[in-house]
């Protein structure tokens, strides 16, 4: 095996925005924490190889992941890359670093935005981050790969439960007796987005104007997305 490479390039070959961590809490994952590192650039946007390596499987690691690839590099260790729109590479065939393998997407299990989620498995193989799975059992991507060229975390604060927490404490609009009000709807409302309102309405958390109409501000639509994947609504 070649000598393990301190830094790997970044899986961009433009700047990109830092969207969830490694390791932050939330029950949208069977582990209990986001298991690898979400950025995002555009949809469509390049993903390219963050080394040289040979392309192991593609789509095999379950349907939440989307459309997805996993490379096992020269030097043994294995990334995946998840929630691509596209794949232009196929199993079996060797990629160079910077080399384009698909481009960036939705598909799979996402949250409120297109993004690339991306593993280091040092073993060379997958490994589901099941429930009861220790941290430490697995890579920080940021700790592998070099994301210098990103343009900072879209979101100010470190965990979901921060996130939850400041948002209860301020806005008090999540609690059904203070329901938000909205007086319009985004009829582009991506299907997963609905589903979390919906859920909300449901429960009472949010309620439409006189004419039924519920509408919400992006940046607020994909909050309330990102604690419904946390878990912050329940079931």
């Amino acid at each position: 095996m070649a000598a393990i490479v301190e830094d790997y390039r970044s899986p961009h070959d433009e700047p990109c925005t830092l969207y969830q961590r490694f390791g932050i809490p939330g029950n949208g994952w069977k582990a209990g924490w986001h298991p690898g590192c979400d950025t995002y650039v555009r949809l469509n946007a390049n993903v390219v190889s963050v080394s040289d390596g040979k392309v192991a499987s593609v789509n095999a690691c379950g349907p939440a992941y989307g459309n997805h690839i996993f490379i096992l590099n020269d030097d043994g260790i294995g990334i995946l890359y998840a929630h691509l729109n596209s794949i232009s590479v196929g199993r079996g065939q060797q990629v160079s670093v910077g080399q384009k393998i698909g481009t960036e997407g939705n598909t799979g299990s996402v949250g409120a935005r297109e993004h690339l989620h991306v593993e280091v498995h040092p073993s060379g193989v997958w490994r589901l981050a099941a429930a009861g799975s220790k941290q430490s059992q697995f890579t920080d991507p940021q700790k592998r790969i070099d994301y210098t060229n990103y343009e900072g975390d879209e979101l100010t604060m470190a965990t979901y439960k921060e996130l939850h927490d400041a948002i209860i404490k301020e806005v008090g609009a999540m609690m059904p007796s203070s329901p938000m009000i909205y007086n319009y709807v985004d009829a582009n409302m991506p299907e997963y987005a609905r589903q979390t309102i919906q859920k909300l309405m449901d429960k009472g958390y949010l309620r439409g104007n006189e004419k039924g109409e519920l509408g919400l501000d992006d940046n607020l639509l994909r909050v309330l997305v990102m604690l419904d994947r946390a878990g912050a609504f329940g079931e």
